[in-house]
């Protein structure tokens, strides 16, 4: 799927890499998709997915990601930028601004995963920020950082709005 709209500051795109994962892609970003992968298994045609994943690279701007697995496949979406890789693997809410030279995660529902460099990967829970390069070692409170308090509601706006399609998706008659 691929929809584009215009909220209040600037214009967008709708992204869904695999049935799991929704992105926004904000105005002046630039994204590459690097691997788009599905399992399936044998000839089912009811629940016969058993992996599905996507890869991107986000060289500049901002995407927002809710992953949220409705069935039983494993399903993972991980963003790389400049500064950090991010892994999602399980429901979750979060926000990725990236330019030359500074990478931002905030994580707004769920858990996701930033790993830089040999770097064991930092867990960013829901509620907080981490940004890169940074000498922080722990993500910080949302609440601290007015940036982080704004990424977080706009990104509950964009998930409510995608949930209430991904409802209207369900109930319509199938083909």
């Amino acid at each position: 799927m691929l929809k584009t709209h215009q909220p209040g500051n600037g214009r967008s795109i709708d992204l869904a890499l695999i049935p799991a994962a929704l992105a926004q892609v904000s105005g002046n970003s630039e994204i590459k998709i690097e691997q788009l992968r599905i399992v399936k298994d044998g000839n089912q045609t009811d629940g016969g997915m058993r992996d599905r994943s996507a890869r991107i690279q986000l060289s500049q701007g901002k995407i927002t990601v809710l992953l949220s697995r409705s069935d039983k496949s494993a399903s993972q979406f991980f963003i790389n930028s400049r500064h950090v890789t991010i892994s999602a693997d399980s429901d979750c809410l979060f926000r990725v601004l990236t330019d030359d030279t500074t990478t931002r995660i905030t994580c707004a529902r769920g858990k996701i995963y930033a790993s830089a460099g040999a770097q064991p990967p930092v867990a960013i829970g829901a509620g907080y920020f981490q940004q890169w390069p940074s000498t922080r070692p722990e993500p910080v409170a949302a609440a601290d950082d007015e940036t982080a308090q704004i990424d977080i509601t706009d990104s509950l706006e964009i998930g409510n709005r995608w949930r209430e399609l991904r409802a209207g998706w369900q109930n319509r008659p199938s083909f």
